[in-house]
């Protein structure tokens, strides 16, 4: 899970910021090619560092993580 985890960071530092301050999991999904319910998982179970500027990652309107 551990590796699973490092790409998901790896691909918050990839993807572009949207709206001044979220990431969208549609993009960590195309960077990752990860299953979208697994990266929800990680993103929801683990502790993961996000960039500084981003403040959420959503899923359409639904809010998946919050810093």
């Amino acid at each position: 899970m551990e590796k699973y985890v490092k790409a998901i960071e790896a691909s918050l530092f990839k993807v572009p910021v949207r709206e001044g301050d979220s990431i969208y999991l549609s993009d960590i999904w195309l960077v990752t090619s990860l299953p979208k319910d697994l990266i929800v998982e990680i993103l929801k179970n683990y502790p993961i560092e996000m960039p500084e500027n981003v403040k959420i990652i959503v899923d359409g309107k639904k809010v998946i993580k919050r810093r």
